[in-house]
């Protein structure tokens, strides 16, 4: 399994539902914090993968899946709590183009 299937295997169901259901202005939104919430969450999964081996912040055998839960979670946190500023300018650049919905 790559890295984005695994991923997006891993995501909750709120985010792997279909945004299109969401009332049309708030549409471009629900999409650009998906994404950035997906983006963090690789983001600090390469952190936390960069850290070593040494055993890192979850050693042992189950380190992968609780590391896993953990980057979930922490993109979907950040996310939601202001995140990184991506969100704001995918929104922006969307709605600019005038052409989501198309």
């Amino acid at each position: 399994m790559n890295a984005i299937s695994s991923t997006a295997a891993s995501l909750p169901i709120s985010l792997m539902s279909d945004p299109t259901q969401a009332p049309a202005s708030q549409q471009p939104e629900a999409l650009a914090k998906q994404f950035e919430s997906l983006f963090v969450s690789m983001l600090v999964k390469e952190m936390r993968q960069s850290s070593g081996s040494e055993g890192g912040l979850f050693p042992g055998d189950s380190s992968d899946t609780y590391g896993g839960m953990f980057d979930m979670f922490m993109g979907q946190h950040i996310a939601e709590a202001g995140g990184i500023g991506l969100a704001e300018s995918i929104r922006e650049a969307v709605l600019k183009q005038g052409s989501y919905g198309r």
